[in-house]
Parts: structure tokens; C-alpha cells; sequence
């Protein structure tokens, strides 16, 4: 087919679904299924603390870390169910379900601080920040 014959298309800006990971998607995909069994279908778009997904999140993240690669529970592998609990959050973010319980601590950018630890304060507070470089 030459350049001439070829159909023009304006999909710059529009999602590339094309780039995203065929294994990885499988995968995701099947961890839905296996939460489906265990629990119901579609049950977690209820909503839940978003604390829930993210303790869960960072357990499986910790898991992988420490050289687990697949949960003994259901065999899932660790950075899959720590991918299903990071869009858990993501879509109760979007539609507003759930309870936001995070910490109210200002964003780490937003904190200034001489090291990487420490220097968290909440938005209410008016003190300095501990590691505060004012």
C-alpha cells in the first residue's frame, strides 16, 4: 500500500493500547478471575479504605523484594497483585468509591527537608517541618 492509498488517521494524542504488555495484561486479567472465585464478581468496585488495596499493595511488593516471585496463596505473581491493587486504587480514586484514608502528610515534593527521611508534616500544621530548611 503506498503513503497515497494509505487511510489518514489523527490518533496522536489518543491512548496507545497497542503498547501495552500482551503478558503482563494476561496475567492481570487472570488475577481478576481468581479474585472473582475467592470473593464475587466485580465485589472490590465496591469500595473499600483505600488503605486496604495499598497495605496490600506494598505486601506483595515486599514479597517480590525480599525474592518471593509468586504468591503461595493462589501462585499469582507478586508484581501482578501489587498491579491490581495499584488500579484498585487508581479506579476508586476516579469514580469516587471508598473511603480516602490516607495520611494527611503534604506531598513529598512539597516538603522541604536537607535528607530523604523525615520532614513530613500535616497540611493543618503550621510548625516546620522537623528537617525544615527555612
Amino acid at each position: 500500500m503506498s503513503k497515497e492509498e494509505k487511510a489518514l488517521r489523527y490518533n496522536k494524542y489518543k491512548a496507545r493500547f497497542d503498547l501495552l504488555p500482551p503478558e503482563a495484561l494476561y496475567a492481570l486479567a487472570e488475577h481478576y478471575g481468581k479474585g472473582a472465585e475467592k470473593y464475587a464478581e466485580r465485589n472490590w468496585e465496591k469500595g473499600t479504605e483505600w488503605n486496604v488495596p495499598y497495605a496490600s499493595m506494598m505486601r506483595h511488593v515486599m514479597a517480590w523484594q525480599t525474592g518471593e516471585d509468586h504468591d503461595p496463596e493462589n501462585g499469582t505473581h507478586h508484581m501482578i497483585a501489587a498491579a491490581w491493587n495499584a488500579l484498585a486504587i487508581y479506579t476508586y480514586y476516579m469514580r469516587e468509591i471508598g473511603a480516602d484514608d490516607r495520611p494527611m502528610a503534604e506531598p513529598i515534593s512539597a516538603v522541604q527537608h536537607e535528607s530523604s527521611v523525615g520532614g513530613f508534616r500535616s497540611p493543618q500544621s503550621s510548625e516546620k517541618a522537623p528537617n525544615s530548611q527555612e
